[in-house]
């Protein structure tokens, strides 16, 4: 299985940057607001990005990729 930097790494910029929100504690709709899109949008890239990196709960993606993200700032 992939490293948690890898599935960071194959991710698109944009779902990249919606991921260090979510680590950072960002609402749906703060992150919508920040992009420039719906809530809905948001909750659809959320849910795209739990499936690709294994994950089903906000929770368990901020203790994934906390390191990880903070790293690669």
């Amino acid at each position: 299985p992939n490293s948690p930097e890898e599935e960071l790494h194959a991710l698109a910029p944009r779902l990249i940057e919606i991921a260090k929100m979510i680590v950072d504690g960002s609402s749906n709709k703060t992150i919508a607001n920040h992009q420039g899109v719906t809530e809905n949008t948001i909750k659809t890239q959320v849910r795209r990005l739990y499936q690709k990196t294994g994950v089903s709960t906000r929770s368990q993606f901020i203790s994934k990729f906390l390191s990880p993200i903070r790293n690669m700032e």
